[in-house]
């Protein structure tokens, strides 16, 4: 069975409840959450209060952290410097 089908088994309540108390076991903040498993911080607060219910996706990375799987561990690309960014800019306007 893969990841995400073991995601769609749980409830979003009993996902709800495992994903917090495994945060909060391992003193993380949300913004250390999404640093972990590249769910932006925003998406995990709505979540956790219960304002939604989270895409396939993002719900197996939610499931993955509360279970201790460290798998999906810093997911997230690095962001641009601004040299670099400055670069693709020019490029894309002829400027270079």
């Amino acid at each position: 069975m893969t990841l995400m089908e073991k995601a769609i088994q749980m409830t979003d309540e009993q996902l709800r409840a495992k994903f917090t108390k495994s945060r909060i076991k391992q003193r993380h903040s949300l913004r250390d959450v999404d640093a972990i498993i590249g769910v932006p911080y925003s998406t995990l607060a709505r979540f956790e209060r219960g304002e939604n219910s989270p895409v396939l996706d993002i719900r197996a990375r939610i499931e993955a952290y509360a279970n201790g799987d460290t798998s999906l561990k810093d997911r997230r690309k690095p962001p641009a410097s601004i040299a670099d960014r400055l670069k693709r800019i020019e490029e894309h306007l002829g400027l270079n």
